[in-house]
């Protein structure tokens, strides 16, 4: 058997997982963890948001799909797509958006910390339509504390169809990163939207080779 085909059976082994589990908004579900040259990522993840209306508490799943190509050492494109699922009595499925990013490596030393920093844009409902943003990402590279940050500041141009003003906001997110080995990850993520004030639960799965 080739060597990483075991990787990719377990990756599409996942793919079912957000049909499955079926955020009102799409989660970052990134660290500081940048690529090398040639090197490319697989990231699936679901995400989970409650809105309560009048008596009503109504749940937004958004299943979630992620691409990194290394484009250098430290030098990481990334995309990312999602899309809306309601379950209950009128289920439904639409599309939530897509954004792309630059993210490039400033430090990262094994046992400390590591930082990277991104630049990108693209249309989602939680951008309310056309934005463009910037990223910090922090990681704690403590064997014992696998924890992650980032901080997504974005400048929205409008363009959703609630017809939402442009404006400023951001969307902040922290978690566990569990690692099953040098190219496999769990993440475990809540982020946190400053212009709605809704916090997002989720899940992804990330797979490097």
């Amino acid at each position: 058997m080739r060597k990483g085909s075991g990787k990719v059976a377990f990756f599409l082994g996942v793919l079912a997982l957000p049909l499955l589990l079926g955020g009102c908004y799409l989660n970052l579900f990134q660290t500081a963890r940048t690529l090398d040259r040639g090197q490319v990522l697989f990231g699936l993840g679901v995400g989970m948001v409650g809105i309560t209306l009048g008596e009503e508490q109504g749940f937004f799943y958004s299943p979630q799909a992620q691409l990194g190509i290394g484009l250098a050492d430290g030098l990481q494109l990334t995309l990312q797509a999602g899309a809306l699922a309601t379950l209950g009595d009128s289920p439904g499925i639409q599309f939530a958006g897509a954004s792309g990013e630059l993210k490039f490596r400033l430090f990262d030393e094994p046992d400390a910390f590591a930082l990277a920093l991104g630049f990108g844009g693209g249309w989602g409902v939680s951008y309310f339509g056309w934005a463009i943003h910037g990223s910090v990402y922090f990681d704690s590279n403590a064997p014992l504390l696998p924890i992650y940050f980032a901080w997504r500041p974005f400048v929205s141009f409008g363009g959703a169809d609630e017809g939402a003003p442009a404006g400023f906001g951001s969307i902040f997110a922290g978690g566990l990163r569990l690692a099953f080995s040098e190219s496999a990850a769990l993440l475990l993520e809540l982020d946190y939207h400053s212009v709605w004030q809704l916090w997002s639960p989720g899940m992804s799965f990330l797979f490097t080779f």
